[in-house]
C-alpha cells in the first residue's frame, strides 16, 4: 500500500564534496515518530523547485519499504512525501 504524506521527518544525512566542487548528498537514517528506517538502497534523486527554493527529491529503499523524502536546501527541512510497505 503506498501513502502520500507531507510530514516532517529527523533525518542523519551524509555529505560528501566531489571534484569540481558539487556535493554529494545521501540520507543514511529516517527517524519517524518512534519509527528508524536505515537506507539500504539510494535509488532516483533530482531536484525540484518550489519558488525560489530548490528541493531535492531522494528515493529511497529501507528494507522491503520504499520512501520518498524531499529536503529543502534553504530551509534545511526534510520531509517524507511517499512510504509503500509493497514488497521490492
Amino acid at each position: 500500500m503506498t501513502e502520500i504524506l507531507d510530514e516532517k521527518v529527523d533525518v542523519l544525512a551524509s555529505f560528501k564534496i566531489l571534484e569540481g566542487g558539487r556535493i554529494l548528498v545521501r540520507p543514511e537514517i529516517i527517524n519517524r515518530g518512534s519509527r528508524r528506517y536505515k537506507v539500504d538502497k539510494l535509488g532516483l534523486r533530482y531536484p525540484t523547485s518550489s519558488g525560489k527554493r530548490t528541493i531535492h527529491v531522494f528515493a529511497v529503499l529501507c528494507g522491503n519499504t520504499a520512501l520518498e523524502l524531499e529536503f529543502d536546501s534553504i530551509l534545511l527541512i526534510w520531509k517524507l512525501t511517499k512510504i509503500s510497505d509493497d514488497d521490492f
